[in-house]
């Protein structure tokens, strides 16, 4: 497969152009999902959410079991050659139809343990987008492998911008739980096309490297498969236990409280493994620029997921609609466990990049555990609410295990890894507190809700710039995140303004 050409760049730069550049942008494409979100919201009731919930568990457990991670095995390789890549894409076409089958399989049994019949037909479609999705181009991985971002998120823009222009003209006319499901199918059907728009590279059915590739990719496999449990073991449980209804808040309440995990973290993790990769043999350079992402991240998602806990009384009714309040104590603590997992994600690509996805598996598995060992006793007693506070707990006993393993494999001190989370933890906390205080005075006002949310949002963002600089003057202007933001950020910003030089 091709090379990156020289560009004079370090790596650690490129890695963090990359980061930023994928922030920047994936902040652009969320606001077309947001978009849909509000949409859909306003269209389809809770229950359709739901009810679609129920089947995307089904569909997201065997998806988890058919992807053995084979694009971060080929760029964990940096020598991988077309036959790595033609027996990656056999594997996906063998077992994505495998899986597509087996949710033809499992639909009627699925709709009989949710008591829900609706939810075998949905099964029956999401069969056949796993089959499609098994034929994907498997050279749209040379994006990330060769840091060419702005292709990755061409590849990733055109799949969001297909499901928005199916999904939201079908909910208008259809007001129903299948303009949910057809707009995943479209996004699945218009993604493997663009596959092929995008990357040249054009894949043979092969097995020539499949013994090479599993020895990698089986714990990526396991990892998998542990997270999509982890992310989804709330729907099997509430579904039955409580209804498509109070799944339906459920999931709404999951989905936007992780927002900084899926939306801001998601796409920094997917620059930095290639980055990480290529210098996985040098611990120094390892170290700063684990150091550097996970102080980006701590600075935009900290705030984010806190910001949107403080801001869910008005963010519910103003966003979702009045048939969604009962969104709102779920949000409040869910956002905090989205907080704590956007801190943690970063050690995966640590793991990966190190050639460790055995402990990277066994870690999941261990979340797992706990977090059924505990949202199966706290819902049946508090319903909802329980799930998610069992999410928190999970993590606070989890995380500092994780960060054990990867302190000790790139050898870093625990005074260097608080050091970096002080200001914006400080930052946050001072903004969650002022905005908390401010949202119960406006409370006593006539201000209109739509205009107490823009000021609540407006003087946290405010509040936590202006803590956030402050104290990184006053620590002396260390160099760190807010350094390699401002460094890049601001020469941006500056030739937009007026009089500004390009």
């Amino acid at each position: 497969m091709t090379q990156p050409s020289s560009t004079g760049e370090s790596v650690g730069t490129r890695v963090i152009v990359g980061v930023i550049w994928m922030v920047i942008l994936k902040i652009t494409i969320r606001g077309l999902a947001l978009i849909s979100l509000t949409i859909l919201a306003r269209l389809l009731s809770p229950e359709d959410f739901g009810v679609v919930a129920m089947a995307m568990f089904v569909y997201a457990l065997l998806d988890s079991i058919a992807w053995f991670g084979f694009d971060s095995a080929l760029i964990q390789n940096q020598n991988a050659k077309a036959s790595h890549y033609n027996t990656a894409f056999t594997f996906n076409v063998i077992f994505y139809t495998g899986v597509a089958v087996l949710l033809v399989i499992l639909a009627q049994p699925a709709a009989a343990y949710y008591r829900e019949p609706r939810v075998e037909n949905i099964l029956y479609v999401m069969a056949i987008g796993a089959f499609v999705f098994g034929f994907e181009n498997i050279g749209i991985v040379d994006f990330r492998k060769n840091m060419q971002y702005q292709k990755d998120f061409q590849f990733m823009v055109s799949k969001k911008v297909i499901a928005f222009v199916v999904t939201i003209p079908l909910a208008f006319l259809w007001k129903n739980y299948w303009a949910l499901v057809v707009g995943v199918l479209a996004s699945r059907v218009g993604g493997t096309l663009m596959s092929y728009f995008l990357s040249s590279f054009r894949p043979r059915l092969s097995l020539k490297k499949a013994g090479e590739l599993f020895g990698f990719s089986k714990w990526l496999f396991l990892n998998t498969f542990f997270f999509a449990l982890r992310t989804r073991i709330a729907e099997p449980i509430l579904g039955r236990m409580a209804g498509p209804v109070a799944l339906g808040h459920f999931n709404m309440a999951y989905e936007i409280s992780n927002m900084p995990t899926t939306e801001l973290v998601a796409p920094i993790n997917r620059a930095v493994f290639p980055g990480y990769a290529k210098i996985k043999d040098d611990l120094a350079s390892m170290r700063a620029g684990y150091l550097k992402v996970i102080g980006v991240i701590a600075l935009v998602a900290l705030p984010a997921a806190a910001g949107i806990g403080v801001v869910a009384p008005l963010l519910v009714p103003v966003w979702l609609g009045d048939k969604w309040l009962d969104t709102i104590p779920l949000m409040q603590v869910l956002a905090f466990s989205g907080a704590l997992a956007a801190i943690m994600t970063n050690a995966g690509s640590v793991f990966l990049a190190m050639g460790q996805p055995r402990k990277l598996a066994l870690l999941g598995g261990l979340f797992v555990i706990l977090l059924v060992a505990l949202i199966i006793p706290m819902t049946e007693r508090y319903g909802p609410i329980g799930a998610a506070w069992a999410y928190i707990i999970t993590c606070l006993i989890v995380n500092p295990i994780q960060y054990a393993f990867v302190f000790r494999l790139i050898e870093l001190k625990v005074s260097q890894f608080l050091g970096i989370l002080v200001r914006p933890v400080v930052s946050t906390g001072v903004m969650y507190g002022s905005v908390y205080m401010l949202i119960k005075w406006m409370a006593t006002t006539s201000l209109a809700l739509g205009l107490q949310l823009l000021f609540a949002v407006m003087a946290g963002g405010l509040i936590y710039l202006t803590m956030g600089l402050l104290m990184w003057f006053i620590a002396g202007k260390p160099d760190g995140a807010e350094q390699d933001l401002l460094e890049r950020v601001w020469p941006i910003i500056r030739k937009r303004l007026p009089g500004g030089k390009a």
